[in-house]
Formats: C-alpha cells, structure tokens, sequence
C-alpha cells in the first residue's frame, strides 16, 4: 500500500515539471518573436538602401520584377520614373 505522502511527493514532481515546460515553452516562443522583429528591422534597414540606389527606380518599374500578376493585376504601361 503507497503512503500518501508519496503521492503528494510524485504530484507535486509532476506539476513542477509541467510548470518548467510551460515556462521553457514560453521563453523559446519569446525568443522567436524577438528574432522576428529583428530580422524585420534588418530587411526594412536593407529594403531602404536598397531604394537608394540609382538603379532602383528602374527596377521597380519593370512588370516582370514588381508586379507578378498573380493578383489578377498587371500594369504593361507602367511609367519609369528616374531620379
């Protein structure tokens, strides 16, 4: 016959275990969504150079490259707008 102080014992184990799971769970999740934001700070920094760039103008007027079509909407007379 078990003595009820184990039980207790291995309950108490068993929520102190689930309690470290969350809690690790929890941080591991955190850390993704900090990873996120920084690699969306890192392509916005990239994305602006980018745009600054004298040939960026003149990509960003070609169909083929800006507009995929794929949204039923594609501009052939796109204008090219050089700085």
């Amino acid at each position: 016959k078990r003595d009820e102080g184990e039980d207790f014992e291995e309950e108490t184990l068993e929520s102190i275990a689930k309690r470290r799971a969350v809690i690790k769970d929890s941080w591991d999740f955190y850390r993704m969504i900090c990873s996120l934001l920084r690699d969306r700070r890192k392509y916005d920094e990239v994305f602006r150079r980018m745009q600054l760039d004298q040939v960026y103008p003149y990509l960003n007027s070609m169909t083929g490259l800006n507009d995929p079509g794929d949204n039923g909407y594609e501009n052939v007379e796109k204008q090219v707008m050089q700085k």
